[in-house]
């Protein structure tokens, strides 16, 4: 008997630890979400993105509309809002054509690191992009409509074909103006270029946000290759190279003679 209590005392003092640890851990995951909620709440804003992926094809364009409420809009009117887009391994940006959109003033986007645009799915990694831009005002709303161009890339063969699901997650959201933000908390502050991918850096102040986004993140259909079809692929293929290159030979011979 003496050895069954102590068995069931050790059972439910493990269950009472395995509750306290998930405990431990809600609270934890919730803390920066609620810290960033009462940051939102002290500085008087409200923020929205909503988001979609527009175009079809392996080149479409990332658009997000933030939309930021205001309690006192003219304290936000010399400020800048930044996007930090997490670009997952099935997709990429190219930067030559980044580097285009900003010397015409149309876009301001830098990845935080090189980005190989001719690497397939499987040969890439994740990386983040800096999306910079100014705020409208219109009354008490402050909006920006961003529309940023990403590519697909092309995915292994599967055995039996159709499609892939990429799925691009929620970005962060941050704002700096041009006269210092005194309401939110300076340790929670992100730092930055101020406008650019290059130049001296910035704090930025992190906000939560609203959005149409699911939590797993917008997801986007990648066609891939059907293994099955390979030796008629490479069948066809042989033939019509075939084909040519003695279409190309007659018309020398004939031309010698």
């Amino acid at each position: 008997m003496i050895m069954v209590t102590g068995s069931l005392a050790n059972q439910r003092c493990s269950f009472y630890v395995l509750l306290l640890s998930i405990a431990f851990f809600i609270h934890n995951s919730g803390a920066t979400k609620n810290s960033l909620n009462q940051q939102s709440s002290r500085c008087g804003l409200h923020a929205t993105i909503v988001r979609q992926v527009e175009r079809e094809g392996f080149h479409r364009d990332l658009g997000s509309l933030v939309e930021l409420v205001a309690q006192n809009p003219l304290e936000w009117q010399n400020c800048t809002v930044a996007l930090q887009e997490t670009i997952p391994s099935g997709l990429y940006v190219n930067q030559d054509q980044l580097l285009d959109l900003e010397r015409q003033g149309i876009l301001t986007a830098c990845p935080e690191t090189f980005v190989d645009v001719e690497a397939a799915q499987w040969q890439s990694e994740s990386f983040n992009v800096l999306v910079y831009s100014s705020l409208q005002t219109a009354l008490n709303l402050l909006y920006a409509h961003i529309r940023m161009p990403i590519h697909l890339r092309y995915h292994a063969p599967t055995e039996t074909g159709g499609y892939a699901g990429v799925y691009i997650p929620p970005p962060k959201l941050f704002i700096r103006c041009s006269n210092e933000i005194t309401c939110g908390n300076k340790d929670s502050y992100f730092s930055a270029p101020c406008d650019g991918c290059t130049g001296s850096s910035c704090s930025w102040l992190p906000l939560q946000f609203n959005t149409n986004t699911p939590q797993q993140g917008l997801r986007v259909m990648v066609p891939v290759g059907n293994k099955s079809l390979l030796p008629v692929v490479n069948a066809v293929t042989f033939l019509v190279t075939g084909g040519g290159c003695l279409y190309i030979l007659s018309i020398l011979v004939s031309t010698w003679k």
